[in-house]
């Protein structure tokens, strides 16, 4: 079983009872762990110093960092504030006037086409007026015409009996004037001497058939 053990190391130390090696056992060990706790001291030290170094290199980054983000802030809101001049500028000389030109423009052109859409309504109202009067008009004189033609139609039908018989009794006179050989217009021998002087008779081979 161990004696004990050492400060820094907690090594385990020999009982000095049993012989002379296990008090230089127990010896060399309290030096090394002396040796060995000084070694992890500097080492302990140099690691808090390479921990400040790094704190303070952080702090400088972040210092840095802070700096160039304040300036690059800085540098947008100049940037930004800038464009915002320089639009708000080209919309008061630029675009506002071509605004305000554009909206006066369609205002005239709002205006003149209301106008002609009123005319053309009006146009349309008087031409529909007109050919509805027309149509009327129209309507009365082909009822007109059509009583008319149905007037006559009704008076030839109601005088096609005694026309007829008109046509018939015309038709029988022309027949028997034509059957009339006893000199009806009454010409006399005088009369066809002097038609005999105007007519040359030609004699033809046919003639024969005839007499």
């Amino acid at each position: 079983m161990p004696s004990g053990f050492t400060p820094t190391l907690e090594l385990a130390l020999f009982a000095p009872g049993e012989d002379g090696w296990a008090g230089t056992m127990n010896h060399n060990i309290r030096i090394l762990d002396a040796e060995l706790g000084t070694t992890i001291n500097q080492v302990n030290a140099k690691i808090d110093s390479i921990e400040l170094q790094i704190a303070a290199r952080y702090q400088d980054l972040e210092y840095a960092l802070q700096t160039q983000t304040d300036e690059y802030i800085g540098r947008l809101d100049a940037a930004r504030e800038d464009t915002y001049n320089q639009l708000r500028t080209y919309f008061e000389t630029v675009i506002r006037p071509t605004l305000n030109t554009f909206l006066t423009d369609i205002g005239t052109i709002t205006t003149n086409a209301q106008a002609q859409i009123a005319y053309g309504q009006a146009a349309i109202t008087s031409t529909e007026a007109a050919i509805e009067d027309m149509s009327d008009e129209i309507n009365t004189k082909f009822g007109a015409l059509l009583a008319e033609i149905q007037r006559e139609a009704l008076y030839v039908d109601s005088n096609k009996a005694a026309l007829e018989a008109d046509l018939n009794k015309i038709d029988a006179a022309l027949t028997a004037h034509e059957n009339d050989k006893n000199n009806p217009h009454e010409v006399s021998a005088s009369q066809l001497l002097d038609l005999g002087q105007l007519i040359l008779y030609q004699p033809h081979s046919s003639d024969s058939q005839f007499l």
